[in-house]
């Protein structure tokens, strides 16, 4: 029987707390866990459809109040909205350059703010409308001065009401408050990351014509990855996909609590094994080239236990389980505030829930097909 471990650190009376702090345990079995089934209600999109319900590289899904969904669509470059039975209704923006559209490679996050406006993250800016009627206005964009490359939310909170996540490399990240006008009033830095080596990749020193010797950065077979995800009010969450370890922050970058299970990753396959010499024979090939070598490597025949960790709109944080090769689903688990273990949710394989849009017993996702064709995936969950 797996069990998880809950620490949740208690600082004491301030006397007492620059001394030690209190950690309390408890094991959960997980057998005790609720398991919540997402059956698909409908979709959107199909192969042969006509646009708005033909789609290129979706990256971003919100819902709002009224259960409309708003869809991001990279490849078009097009924010589009629907009803609630998937029925088209307008448009958010549109490719361009001037007030309101989108001339960058990427919409890779939608996000309302408090006010009920739908910010859009467009890589180059937020652009921000008002959708509240049957049509899309455009209000107002925040173009940081220095913009993050990191696809996440604002964070609505502090004097002026903003802050946003930008990466200081490589062991952290810097929490930027900014006026509207996106002047930058103040930074602080959270260091959570680590660094390559610490992470196991494959740190190889090449020599470039032009930028002389640098460091390129490898991914080893089945190699553990360093991932950060963020809740509305700005607490965060981290863990080294090696291991089922999730660290809790609060805004200020305290780990307040951790997640632990003694959860082990899948055994890869003999075509997985397969998969990850051939990969690694490419960039052995490539680094020749380059008059460097590729370094001595371990295929484990074991993958990572964590996929990858988000949060929802209700800011629950999903971890999921890396799946087998074989397996037919894929399973969270659904952790509260205070990192109490909420249910364990399980979908069809190939529908992706960490693009956003999850709320309550609702997840909308991205359905992946054959031929790259990408649909909306209306899922409910239920015991």
């Amino acid at each position: 029987m797996r069990k998880r471990t809950i620490v949740i650190r208690l600082w004491l009376l301030p006397i007492v707390s620059v001394v030690t702090g209190l950690v309390l345990s408890s094991d959960v079995a997980y057998a005790q866990v609720p398991v919540l089934t997402g059956h698909v209600e409908f979709t959107i999109g199909e192969f042969d459809d006509e646009w708005p319900y033909l789609f290129e590289n979706i990256e971003a899904i919100v819902t709002d109040d009224h259960g409309r969904i708003f869809v991001g669509d990279s490849g078009a470059q097009a924010v589009h909205t629907y009803g609630p039975d998937g029925r088209f209704l307008f448009s958010v923006g549109r490719r361009g350059s001037g007030p309101g559209e989108y001339n960058a490679s990427q919409i890779c996050q939608l996000t309302f703010d408090p006010e009920g406006l739908l910010w859009v993250n467009a890589r180059d800016a937020y652009k921000i409308f008002d959708v509240s009627g049957d049509r899309a206005r455009f209000v107002r964009e925040v173009r940081p001065p220095q913009y993050s490359t990191i696809c996440v939310p604002p964070i609505f909170e502090g004097p002026t009401g903003l802050t946003l996540i930008i990466p200081a490399m490589p062991r952290g990240v810097q929490h930027v408050q900014l006026s509207e006008s996106g002047r930058v009033v103040s930074r602080r830095t959270v260091t959570v990351r680590r660094t390559w080596k610490e992470l196991g990749w494959l740190v190889v020193p090449v020599e470039h014509r032009s930028r002389g010797r640098v460091e390129q950065i490898l991914e080893p077979p089945f190699g553990a990855r360093s991932i950060a995800a963020y809740a509305s009010d700005g607490r965060f969450a981290h863990v080294v996909t090696s291991a089922y370890h999730v660290q809790l922050f609060d805004s200020g970058g305290v780990l307040r609590g951790e997640i632990r299970t003694n959860a082990r990753g899948p055994i890869a396959t003999d075509k997985e094994v397969e998969r990850e010499h051939a990969r690694m024979s490419r960039l052995g090939n490539n680094l020749r080239r380059l008059n460097a070598q590729l370094p001595d490597y371990d295929v484990p025949r074991r993958k990572p236990p964590v996929g990858t960790i988000w949060y929802d709109r209700d800011d629950r944080l999903w971890v999921l389980n890396r799946p087998a090769e074989n397996d037919e689903s894929l399973k969270a688990d659904v952790y509260d505030a205070n990192g109490e273990v909420l249910f364990t949710a399980q979908w069809p394989r190939g529908i992706d829930l960490s693009v956003g849009g999850i709320t309550a017993d609702v997840a909308l996702g991205v359905q992946r097909l054959a031929f790259d064709v990408q649909r909306v995936a209306k899922l409910r969950f239920r015991r």
